[in-house]
């Protein structure tokens, strides 16, 4: 497999990597912007072309997360593997954590979490929607010592630990778990429920 162009754009702390075969950072660029994301993003990827000769496929994370975020880097993604001749891959953004074992929870709004479990580098539950309630009895339940990661403080959780999803660590997942593990294009981000629509009419 040729290199390996990674986007992770599921928190305001976006990133981009490009990796050769073997796992080696050839370029990362990280972003600490919420709004304006795509800003920092286009220019970036318009670099990388020039070295296009070397990249292989691109992969996403796919989510769940920011709704702005993933949607932008899916595009983003999208355009430039179809000037290029290039699969898109995707694969979850919480095996863009670092780390083998741990719980990873974020805010879903509307009074959700979204969870996931990562066992041995390998998603083994979720993501999914949880109740907070739910989550700490099942938490509390579990063996002690498991790390417990988000990318923002929330509440009844005061053992959860910053840590954001990251375009080299994403990539290394991709080239660690093989193609069965990918989501292959079309791409769709990991929104874990339906988006809510209003109906003209009230209909």
């Amino acid at each position: 497999m040729s290199g390996l162009l990674a986007i992770e754009m599921s928190t305001g702390h976006g990133s981009i990597a490009l990796l050769d075969r073997d796992g080696g950072i050839r370029c990362e660029e990280r972003f600490e912007a919420v709004r304006g994301q795509g800003s920092r993003l286009f220019p970036v990827l318009e670099s990388l072309a020039r070295e296009s000769a070397g990249i292989g496929r691109i992969l996403v994370g796919l989510g769940p997360g920011s709704y702005a975020g993933l949607r932008v880097a899916i595009a983003a993604a999208a355009g430039f593997g179809r000037g290029l001749g290039l699969p898109l891959v995707g694969l979850p953004s919480v095996l863009g954590v670092e780390g083998e074992a741990f719980r990873y929870v974020g805010d879903a709004r509307r009074g959700a979490l979204h969870y996931a479990r990562v066992d041995g580098g390998r998603i083994v539950e979720g993501p999914e929607l949880v109740d907070p309630e739910a989550l700490r009895a099942r938490l509390a339940a579990e063996s002690p010592g498991v790390p417990i990661f988000g990318p923002a403080p929330i509440p009844g959780f005061p053992e959860l630990e910053i840590r954001f999803p990251d375009a080299v660590t994403l990539a290394w997942a991709a080239l660690r778990l093989g193609e069965a593990a990918w989501t292959l294009a079309p791409l769709e981000p990991l929104y874990l429920r339906e988006a809510s629509v209003t109906r003209p009419g009230g209909g």
